[in-house]
């Protein structure tokens, strides 16, 4: 396994197929494999909402956070065989409020069958979910 990425927006990506990156356009320096929404909230209330829908997924449990740069670390074992997956979420300030970056990565083997694309599609649509149903006290506007 390689290094922890230590600033999600700068990361090169793994040459093996076994990785996936969600990302608002713009932001990061690899390509992303997936476009990350902007949410018209402060990033600390993006962030407790994120926390809480990514912990609840089945298998996961959050490893590690790091509050002053906006990141959490969190395993996932697969389904079947129970290999761990890490996949670090990153928080960033955008002009219309704050997004994620998220980036997830198999342990073991060299190609995942698009798992971790897929994990990464059902965390950033469940987040969106979580977000739109939550009231009106969504946190202050970025920016305000």
């Amino acid at each position: 396994m390689t290094a922890e990425p230590s600033n999600l927006s700068l990361l090169e990506r793994s040459s093996s197929p076994n990785d996936a990156l969600a990302c608002t356009p713009g932001v990061c320096a690899a390509q992303a494999d997936i476009d990350s929404p902007v949410f018209p909230v402060a990033l600390p209330a993006l962030m407790e909402i994120a926390g809480k829908v990514i912990a609840s997924q089945p298998r996961t449990e959050q490893v590690g956070e790091e509050l002053e740069a906006n990141r959490m670390v969190f395993v996932q074992r697969t389904k079947v065989l129970g290999f761990k997956d890490t996949i670090w979420v990153q928080g960033t300030e955008v002009e219309d409020g704050s997004s994620l970056i998220m980036y997830s990565r198999s342990n073991i083997g060299y190609y995942d069958f698009g798992v971790n694309r897929d994990r990464l599609r059902t965390w950033v649509a469940a987040i969106q979910e979580v977000y739109t149903s939550v009231p009106s006290d969504k946190g202050e506007a970025a920016g305000s």
